[in-house]
């Protein structure tokens, strides 16, 4: 037999272990194993190893449970003060939007009146709305990005300046 196929037939072993195997890939490793002493061998030897690591009790100390059930807990307090921080933001994001929807007919209506007042055509105060209705939208989004682009660079420096409590050093 080829090694390519001795090798075919080694990583559909450890991948029927991890992942799994198709039919197809199953019937043609159940005859190569039958045929092929070696592979066997290699089967067989993976089926004990995989068996002696599951007989294996795993067991920690006491000191390890209660540190690790101690940072479990930390990080649970962690991510609530995070939900807790970002509340505010959500509530502004959900009024921002309300406050749009209720506007932006009111904004239309004012954009309308003043190119009639000043006789524009129609399109160009159309094209003066999106753009006073997308621009802050596009500011933000560019300082956003520049933040984000920047940010890894000015955390250790404002670290620097202020303590964990927001306390000058």
């Amino acid at each position: 037999m080829s090694s390519n196929a001795h090798e075919r037939a080694r990583k559909l072993v450890l991948a029927s272990r991890v992942e799994g195997d198709s039919t197809t890939d199953r019937a043609w490793l159940h005859s190569h194993l039958e045929a092929c002493q070696s592979c066997c061998d290699y089967a067989n030897t993976l089926e004990a190893v995989v068996a002696g690591v599951r007989a294996a009790a795993v067991t920690a100390d006491e000191g390890l449970v209660s540190a690790t059930q101690a940072r479990v807990r930390q990080r649970r307090l962690e991510l609530m003060a995070q939900q807790e921080a970002a509340r505010p933001m959500w509530i502004a994001a959900a009024m921002a939007c309300g406050t749009t929807l209720l506007s932006t007919p009111l904004v239309w209506e004012m954009f309308a009146w003043l190119g009639h007042a000043v006789r524009v055509q129609p399109v160009i105060w159309n094209l003066g709305f999106v753009f006073f209705w997308i621009a802050p939208t596009i500011a933000f989004s560019v300082l956003m990005a520049a933040y984000g682009s920047h940010a890894q660079r000015w955390r250790p420096a404002l670290r620097q300046e202020v303590g964990t409590l927001g306390e000058p050093r």
